[in-house]
């Protein structure tokens, strides 16, 4: 009887520290303070995709020697402003070409060098519904992606 004692008063120790552990926010108002959390490791994202419809603009971002996207669409004989936003420290480029070897690159498809913390644009239209390439021309092993025209 008397261990079961002993062990019944454990358990309610136990209980009461984990609910009071719960509760102890050091607010005055009451409200339980959110759980810490961890940053994910800045990576490129692999698979991400900004669409557009023709007309519009298209914002990849540079950063930590990666574009913010791999893969962009745009729309068949539709004109497309793709504006680069270098929040890098160093240089950047896009440029757009026609394969994925990057050996034929769409004229006058070229940001040229855009400086840290700079935004540089081109105005493009395809007008074959084949895939394209873009690179940074500083990191070109480094920072590529392509284009989707449908």
């Amino acid at each position: 009887m008397k261990f079961a004692s002993i062990a019944l008063l454990g358990a309610a120790l136990v209980a009461s520290a984990a609910f009071a552990g719960c509760n102890d926010d050091d607010d005055d108002d009451g409200d339980v303070a959110p759980a810490a959390t961890t940053a994910p490791a800045a990576t490129a994202p692999a698979a991400a995709t900004a669409a557009t419809g023709g007309d519009e603009t298209i914002t990849i971002t540079a950063q930590d020697i990666a574009y913010s996207t791999a893969a962009i669409e745009l729309a068949l004989d539709e004109p497309t402003t793709i504006v680069l936003d270098n929040r890098d420290q160093v240089p950047h480029t896009i440029t757009i070409y026609e394969d994925q070897d990057f050996t034929e690159a769409v004229p006058d498809a070229n940001t040229g060098q855009v400086a840290a913390g700079s935004q540089g644009e081109i105005e493009v239209t395809l007008d074959d519904a084949e895939q394209h390439f873009f690179r940074c021309e500083v990191h070109p092993g480094q920072m590529q992606g392509v284009i989707n025209v449908n």
